[in-house]
């Protein structure tokens, strides 16, 4: 089976996943299942738990990164 590695998935379905997964972890399922199902690599679950358990779920949100910063700037003019 491949690994999906969340690539071409946009940031807010994954923050959904992310939120998704941690909270079935939570409620008792095994991490290696809730993985499994979400066809991620099985490292990836114990990055969102360590993360959740750091922050919550504030934690698992996505992030705007510094492409995403620089869009929202008026545009600069380069001569």
């Amino acid at each position: 089976m491949r690994e999906n590695d969340g690539r071409k998935l946009s940031h807010e379905t994954l923050e959904q996943i992310r939120i998704h997964a941690v909270q079935r972890v939570e409620a008792g399922e095994s991490p290696s299942n809730v993985i499994r199902t979400l066809g991620f690599s099985r490292g990836r679950i114990y990055e969102w738990l360590a993360a959740y358990r750091g922050g919550g779920v504030e934690a698992l949100r996505a992030k705007l990164g510094k492409l995403g910063l620089s869009l929202q700037r008026p545009a600069v003019r380069r001569r």
